[in-house]
């Protein structure tokens, strides 16, 4: 009875395994993701959605990164601060890329942050240029 249980247990799992096999979608295979609109530059923040920054004693800014995916044109983009806890931070409200450049540099200022307290900032960007796929808004602490 054991050894008619085995044999039973494999002829279902290859039967679930070709269940499976033959219920994927025909059309994943010929799949292409989505593009950019026309003239969207692409222009996302770098890294992940939420990030921990940490500012070393005497330094009173740090650098954060953009990119973009199309580059054979001048880029900007506007950025919006969403929350600046205690505002202590100060934001450019616009980053800009030159023709040909992939990435470029949004400098937050920190003048007046003490040492050992964690502030919160929130970021968004907008404009024409975002990308319609990355996350648009980050978090720093």
């Amino acid at each position: 009875m054991i050894w008619n249980m085995k044999y039973i247990n494999k002829i279902l799992s290859l039967f679930v395994i070709a269940l499976i096999a033959t219920s994927c979608d025909p059309d994943a295979e010929s799949y292409t993701p989505g593009e950019l609109e026309d003239g969207n530059q692409g222009i996302c923040f770098v890294g992940n959605y939420t990030q921990t920054v940490e500012v070393e004693p005497g330094i009173t800014s740090f650098d954060l990164t953009l990119t973009r995916s199309l580059t054979d044109a001048a880029g900007t983009v506007d950025v919006t601060v969403i929350n600046n806890e205690e505002n202590i931070f100060v934001c450019p409200s616009t980053v800009s890329f030159a023709t040909g450049e992939k990435t470029a540099k949004l400098t937050v200022e920190t003048p007046s942050a003490a040492e050992g307290i964690t502030y919160n900032l929130q970021l968004a960007l907008s404009g024409n240029d975002v990308s319609n796929y990355p996350p648009d808004t980050m978090k720093y602490q």
